[in-house]
């Protein structure tokens, strides 16, 4: 066949005149000639100015070719893109996204030397943030070897290609199926890729990809999950349930609780499995220990336990546990690790909210209690009920709450019993709880024991200055001495870029933020600077989005900012 490029560009547009103008640019200055190669601009209904922005670009260069139609979609538009193209090989570029300068010459070079033994080449991914910073999609940073490549997914069978950065044959084969509305990228590329069962990968190209806090991703709505994953039962069938078909499984069931848009939150625990089978069924067709070496253990044991299959715990002689796997050993010497996400003293009660995860709630009775220690030498061991985060995960983490008389409790350590086996808790305080804090009027050490002390005026000063090495933190740690303890003192920070901030504007401006996890009342503070720095001091701020980076610890005082 001939062609009247060596590569097509497919860009649907759809609203996109924000980054459209970058997204052209960067193709318009690749190293390829620009009369190698053309770009295909269609238009998928937007009504903002888009249609403008395509059209001045297209009067500018002749190898920008513009289409109008109906809106249809996303994989509409990538379709008829695909039928006008006249490239050798085809390439997708999102309109909010944009490439390296390298990108196509790299990609086309290495695609012609292995016309013959690959269907697909795909690239490194760069996410790219509103606060412009920049890092590698975890799964080319660990995945992917740092040198061009050809991989027999026979093999590695871990290498998923669910995203969009992709360059393809142009043999009008394939299409996007408009049916599908979500993970619609990942089961375009798996048709195509299990023809051959082989990836190419060309590492020295980058597709700059954009993150939205409205992407799909960033949503916990529900969605169907029988429209979302029918396809993957078409591929466990079709292709005898092949390891890459179940990293398919694995690998979508893995972002989207990382992204936490699995469970959605408009849900009640009690529709949580009906709407989660689909997930169960597919789950039980997948071979773990295909994924102990990949999935971290906390990852392994979630989705485990979305699953029906059958898994036996046994305990180690040091008080660990390991996880057998249809007989064989999957993961061994795990400890159970008891986390502190919350620790506040009010009228002289020591309130402790937390969460227990471990495999034995899978196939053991258990109970978890608190062993406290009084100032007067007895000794008192309190059952903790346990509630489940999720109605659904109530194999995984179990969540308490506990309430003592500070004044008379020395200290607190956690026991697990298991069928009469005894295990010590390690305790640890989650990124937010500090370490060590000043409650009223008491000193509060967080360890694998939970320590209460009087506070004494030493205690005081040594928790306000701790860790103030630096000049800075210093004398923002001095000032902060005479800062007023403001009327909220649980606050979330947020900036200008974060999903919060959209929620404050839909909530008719309110600056209160209920939080669904603790069920308390925040202050919503909005910040437009660089940088938050507050004083080592006593409570939990909650940071979000692309200020995270920023915050170094929680503070009771006035915040000190700094633009």
């Amino acid at each position: 066949m001939k062609y009247s490029y060596k590569i097509s560009i497919v860009v649907p547009v759809y609203n996109a005149e924000k980054f459209l103008g970058k997204c052209l640019a960067s193709l318009m200055s690749q190293t390829m000639n620009y009369t190698d190669f053309e770009i295909l601009l269609i238009n998928d209904g937007s009504n903002d100015n888009s249609a403008n922005i395509c059209k001045m670009w297209q009067e500018k260069y002749s190898n920008i070719s513009y289409y109008e139609k109906e809106n249809a979609g996303v994989s509409d538009t990538r379709n008829k893109g695909m039928k006008e193209a006249k490239g050798k090989y085809i390439l997708f570029l999102d309109p909010d996204d944009f490439l390296s300068k390298n990108a196509l010459l790299d990609i086309y070079t290495f695609f012609d030397a292995h016309y013959d033994e690959i269907d697909m080449v795909t690239y490194p991914m760069i996410l790219v943030y509103p606060n412009g910073h920049k890092k590698m999609h975890s799964r080319y940073k660990k995945d992917f070897d740092n040198h061009n490549a050809i991989y027999n997914l026979n093999k590695h069978y871990l290498l998923v290609q669910a995203t969009i950065n992709i360059c393809i044959k142009n043999n009008g084969k394939y299409q996007f199926d408009t049916n599908q509305f979500y993970s619609e990228d990942e089961q375009f590329n798996t048709k195509i890729l299990m023809e051959k069962k082989k990836l190419g990968y060309v590492s020295s190209a980058r597709y700059y990809y954009r993150q939205h806090s409205n992407s799909v991703t960033a949503k916990k709505n529900t969605y169907d999950m029988e429209k979302v994953y029918t396809f993957h039962n078409e591929l466990q069938e079709k292709y005898q349930n092949h390891p890459y078909i179940q990293s398919i499984i694995i690998n979508n069931l893995r972002w989207r609780i990382n992204q936490e848009c699995l469970y959605p939150e408009n849900l009640s625990p009690d529709k949580i499995y009906k709407y989660l089978q689909p997930v169960v069924n597919r789950l039980n067709k997948v071979d773990f220990s295909l994924f102990n070496n990949y999935l971290s253990n906390s990852m392994l044991l979630e989705l485990l336990a979305l699953s029906n299959q059958k898994i036996e715990t046994k305990r180690e002689s040091k008080g660990t546990y390991s996880i057998y796997y249809h007989e064989n050993l999957l993961l061994g010497d795990l400890k159970i690790q008891n986390e502190i996400s919350y620790l506040n003293v009010k009228n002289n009660k020591l309130q402790i909210e937390g969460s227990i995860s471990t495999a034995l709630y899978h196939d053991r009775k258990v109970i978890v209690y608190a062993d406290i220690s009084y100032k007067d030498n007895h000794h008192e061991k309190i059952e903790l009920r346990l509630g489940n985060k999720i109605e659904y995960k109530n194999r995984v983490s179990k969540v308490y709450q506990l309430e003592v008389d500070a004044n008379k409790v020395s200290k607190i350590s956690f026991m697990l019993l298991a069928d009469d086996e005894n295990y010590q808790l390690i305790t640890k305080n989650t990124e937010w709880c500090a370490k060590c804090k000043v409650l009223e009027n008491y000193q509060i050490s967080v360890g694998n024991t939970i320590k209460i002390k009087k506070k004494k005026f030493y205690n005081y000063i040594i928790n306000k200055f701790r860790g103030c090495f630096k000049p800075k933190f210093f004398i923002i740690n001095f000032l902060s001495v005479f800062s007023k303890e403001g009327k909220h003192t649980n606050v979330y920070f947020g900036d200008k870029n974060s999903e919060l901030y959209e929620l404050y504007l839909k909530d008719n401006h309110k600056k209160i933020f209920v939080s669904n996890a603790n069920k308390l009342n925040y202050k919503l503070q909005i910040l437009n600077c660089d940088k938050l720095i507050t004083n080592k001091s006593i409570r939990t701020v909650l940071p979000f989005g692309s200020m995270r980076k920023y915050y170094i610890q929680a503070s009771k005082c006035n915040v000190i900012k700094k633009p």
